[in-house]
């Protein structure tokens, strides 16, 4: 009950009301779970992978055996301070669109459940989700690292120092406009 309650508060704060008998809506559901919960919402729903990526079959059979409670979600007093801040994140981050969450879902998938590296999670993900367009699985990587795998400080101070020799010779290459 505990994992429901979350995750129908989630919802009523994302203000998705999802329609259960919808197939899009039933994959925007397990996508959405599976981001939070990586981030810690505290849910315990255990994912495997699946023809349209992660896929929690115990979550599935609790939508459609609640499914007015998932088609009306409310305050249910569920959420601490913490997780109302995580799903406030992942609305700041992602939009409700399925090919964006089914492509962000199964690279978190395959770095935080298989343990693989981001190169190879990113090789495998473009492979398993070729039907979507090169550009939308950019976005939805890029916008899943910076939910799940933000870099550390140490991290953003290399990037800053490389980025600044590549800054630095732009501003000196030929026929570069100056003011």
């Amino acid at each position: 009950m505990p994992n429901r309650d979350k995750v129908i508060e989630s919802f009523h704060q994302l203000g998705f009301a999802p329609r259960v008998g919808e197939f899009e809506d039933r994959m925007l559901i397990q996508k959405c779970v599976l981001l939070l919960q990586l981030k810690g919402l505290g849910t315990t729903y255990p994912y495997r992978l699946h023809i349209r990526g992660p896929y929690c079959e115990e979550l599935n059979l609790e939508v459609f055996a609640h499914r007015p409670e998932f088609e009306a979600p409310a305050l249910r007093g569920a959420l601490d301070e913490a997780e109302r801040g995580i799903v406030a994140e992942f609305g700041e981050t992602f939009e409700l669109r399925p090919n964006q969450l089914e492509v962000a879902g199964t690279y978190a998938f395959f770095v935080s459940c298989d343990g693989l590296d981001h190169l190879e999670a990113h090789r495998r993900t473009r492979k398993l989700k070729s039907f979507v367009p090169a550009a939308q699985q950019a976005l939805a990587i890029s916008r899943v690292k910076r939910f799940l795998y933000p870099p550390s400080e140490e991290e953003t101070r290399e990037m800053k120092d490389e980025f600044a020799l590549w800054q630095s010779a732009s501003l000196r290459s030929p026929g570069r406009d100056h003011e």
